[in-house]
């Protein structure tokens, strides 16, 4: 992609990270009080995914959050749910992840 001196680069140009750090950005400006989240650090390189983690744990408002990456569970999540075998009912988690 190339760019000149005050062009802006179409959104639909940009990397998944940096359509990501996009997000963040709108989400930081606008402050939501519930952010619902589908696997925030996917898209994230290893090296942007602790920052992504950190501005998560110091949200102010709620997180609903579907993921797989445990260290996003360790840092961030104060509670944790997981739906039974059938998907109807929410079980507190009480393991150690």
């Amino acid at each position: 992609m190339s760019h000149s001196i005050g062009a802006v680069p179409s959104i639909a140009g940009l990397s998944g990270g940096q359509k990501g750090k996009l997000l963040l950005l709108h989400i930081v400006i606008e402050s939501p009080q519930l952010l619902i989240l589908d696997e925030p650090t996917r898209n994230f390189s290893p090296t942007s995914q602790p920052k992504v983690r950190q501005l998560f744990e110091n949200y102010p408002g709620a997180l609903l959050t579907v993921l797989h990456d445990v260290n996003y569970l360790r840092q961030v999540c104060q509670k944790i749910y997981r739906l039974d075998a059938h998907g109807k009912k929410y079980i507190a988690w009480t393991h150690t992840v």
